[in-house]
């Protein structure tokens, strides 16, 4: 849930209502494709409930879950996904079109310097953790060493979004019908 809190953590309320409002929520079953590599997408997701594995060229790479955001590379890119991502349970989605966020984008500097600025901070991140991954070789590790990292440098004001980034979430679970689930 880690993008997610970065990304909901510094968009304010009425972004979010606006995420809630213009996106559609989608049950998939287990096993349906969500993004299929190389094949353009027109949405930006956020897992509501339900996992998802992430594949590269065939190879499963990763399994992502509840608040994590997807399809938020081709939105900046606009460049056909990287990866495929597909449901390992029922999953909850909510789907934004890319039309409806890239107009709001261009309504509303505000909310686009908060999404941007979001979106930058959460790949960073990102970045970083392959960077780290690339010198230790272990997934296990890296992640151990990552957190034990992020321990010690976290901001308090960025730590503070996080925490109301959570509460935010469970705003928008609440506010489409979502399942608990995970």
């Amino acid at each position: 849930m880690k993008k997610a809190l970065y990304i909901l953590g510094l968009l304010d309320d009425k972004d979010l209502d606006w995420f809630a409002g213009s996106g559609k929520k989608k049950t998939l079953q287990a096993g349906q494709a969500i993004i299929q590599e190389g094949q353009p997408t027109s949405h930006l997701y956020i897992i509501l409930t339900g996992t998802v594995s992430v594949s590269v060229k065939g190879r499963r790479v990763a399994v992502i879950g509840q608040g994590e955001v997807m399809g938020e590379i081709s939105l900046l890119d606009s460049r056909p996904p990287s990866a495929t991502l597909r449901t390992e349970t029922v999953t909850e989605l909510l789907a934004i079109s890319f039309e409806a966020l890239r107009s709001k984008l261009s309504r509303d500097p505000p909310f686009a310097a908060r999404l941007y600025q979001a979106l930058g901070t959460f790949l960073a991140q990102r970045l970083r953790s392959v960077n780290l991954q690339l010198i230790v070789g272990d997934g296990a590790s890296v992640d151990r060493l990552a957190d034990e990292n992020e321990a010690d440098e976290i901001d308090p004001e960025v730590l503070e979004k996080i925490t109301l980034a959570g509460s935010r979430f469970k705003w928008i679970l609440a506010k489409l019908g979502a399942s608990k689930g995970d």
